[in-house]
């Protein structure tokens, strides 16, 4: 049996959004990539995206948590 999720569709105007939105934002400015390659986390063109990608998965797993 396969099970399909609704796709995932983004609305502005929605709080829990935007609060994604502004985190997921940091991980482009310049001191925090250079926090991540003080850290030791490179290449980053692979690994911002990765772990934006993680970000997400974790905010709508504990979303989905709460219901």
């Amino acid at each position: 049996m396969i099970i399909t999720k609704p796709p995932l569709i983004p609305l502005n105007e929605d709080f829990k959004w935007k609060l994604l939105s502004e985190i997921l934002n940091v991980f482009d400015l310049r001191f925090c990539k250079q926090t991540l390659t003080r850290r030791g986390i490179v290449p980053l063109h692979r690994s911002v995206p990765t772990i934006k990608i993680v970000l997400l998965s974790m905010f709508f797993l504990v979303k989905s948590l709460m219901l």
